[in-house]
């Protein structure tokens, strides 16, 4: 068994995770911010249902205050035969206390139930049907902290449960948990995108828009590999993602450093775009270039989030892509830059139809500018401590800046 953990895969937002297999048949997993570890976990496989029965009437006996009933759980739960899939959590720590409250303890424990269902067969005594997740007092005689505690009971409200017990009939999506969008107030009407911009003094500031109306792409085509097309606007339906372009990264649920501020500027924009306004929308080349890359190796490093690579797309790659480039894409740590370069020649080479397969998954789209917007919201960059990471409660502490011309013509629309 290798020592090494296998590949990065994404947890949410600027976290990726790394797991793998010991000796033993445990599962161990770190989380990293950038080259930064900063969490990590293990679980293991508990020996039977018996085991865990004994460990409860061991409690009982010791008269330590509590009566465990954990195997009841899982039997009501449809946990069956003496050695049904009950992964346990060992260990789990949050190796920094900067990176605490930010729901990556939640998170870094759904890639835990991930990496253990699918390999729930193939370990020692496995068996096809569901897989079992309990905390470490119910399995095998240990604890769980407080703060685990308040993990579990974030689990427990969003997954089949009984008790601590969690019954896990297939791999979780990570960070899937129900949340309502605070912008979609009505079910039926069009997709809303989003565009974050950190400030005035910046390239490509909110200034302009907030004049005249509209969103508009660069004038000018750059030459970095991670430039974006000349005339195209950048959006994305994730507010997560918008906020980190307004607050200038991923700076959410931290104090932002006065220099930056003085720099940049005290207030970051989100544009509100209904899907209605885009023009010509292209799939955003990054996730193109990723997708491409997980259909080069077969590896699933993105496919979680990004979905299966059509095969369409792996064989305009081996076309247009240069030998140089198609050897960094196979590479397992091809570089960020290297997925946007590949994207923004492989969408040139797409048809209207296979740029619409790919825009309908929900990713971030470049539209034609200019784009109109219908909504835009400043948030005070000295209040970013308050912001959950998740973009989840942006509105709430953002205030709304009313629009001055709200009914101007897009003027690259002809009129009829």
């Amino acid at each position: 068994m290798s020592n090494a953990f296998g590949p990065r895969k994404p947890l949410f937002g600027a976290y990726i995770y790394r797991a793998k297999q010991d000796s033993n048949g445990n599962t161990l997993l770190a989380v990293y911010h950038g080259s930064k570890r900063i969490a990590h976990m293990d679980a293991y496989w508990a020996y039977s249902m018996r085991r865990i029965e004994s460990h409860e009437v061991e409690e009982i006996r010791l008269g330590r205050g509590k009566r465990l009933v954990c195997a009841t759980d899982l039997r009501a739960l449809g946990a069956e035969g003496n050695y049904p899939n009950v992964l346990v959590v060992g260990h789990a720590f949050i190796d920094d206390d900067a990176y605490k409250g930010k729901g990556i303890g939640r998170a870094m424990y759904e890639a835990m139930m991930v990496e253990g269902f699918a390999v729930r067969e193939t370990r020692v005594g496995g068996t096809k049907g569901p897989m079992f997740f309990i905390p470490d007092d119910c399995g095998g005689g240990g604890s769980t902290s407080d703060d685990a505690k308040r993990v579990w009971a974030s689990l427990v409200r969003d997954y089949p449960s009984q008790g601590t017990s969690i019954r896990v009939d297939a791999p979780p999506v990570i960070g899937s948990r129900k949340r309502a969008n605070p912008r979609r107030r009505n079910p039926d009407s069009a997709r809303l995108y989003y565009h974050g911009s950190t400030g005035e003094k910046t390239a490509g500031s909110a200034e302009g828009a907030l004049k005249d109306g509209f969103l508009r792409g660069r004038a000018v085509q750059q030459r970095s590999k991670l430039a974006p097309v000349v005339g195209r606007v950048y959006l994305t339906p994730s507010v997560e993602y918008a906020q980190i372009y307004a607050l200038g990264g991923v700076l959410a649920g931290r104090d932002i450093p006065p220099s930056s501020i003085e720099r940049n500027g005290r207030y970051g924009y989100i544009f509100v775009v209904p899907e209605t306004e885009l023009r010509d929308p292209w799939p955003d080349e990054d996730a193109v270039g990723e997708l491409v890359s997980d259909g080069l190796l077969k590896e699933d490093t993105y496919r979680y989030r990004l979905g299966e690579c059509p095969r369409w797309l792996v064989r305009l790659a081996e076309y247009h892509l240069t030998p140089a480039q198609l050897t960094r894409m196979r590479s397992l740590y091809a570089e960020y830059a290297d997925n946007a370069a590949v994207g923004k020649k492989l969408v040139k080479k797409m048809t209207p139809e296979q740029r619409a397969e790919l825009v309908a998954r929900g990713w971030a789209v470049a539209s034609l500018g200019p784009v109109r917007f219908t909504e835009v919201w400043r948030i005070d960059k000295t209040r970013s401590a308050e912001l959950r990471e998740d973009g989840s409660n942006f509105f709430d502490i953002a205030e709304r800046v009313p629009l001055q011309n709200p009914r101007r013509r897009n003027p690259s629309r002809s009129r009829r």
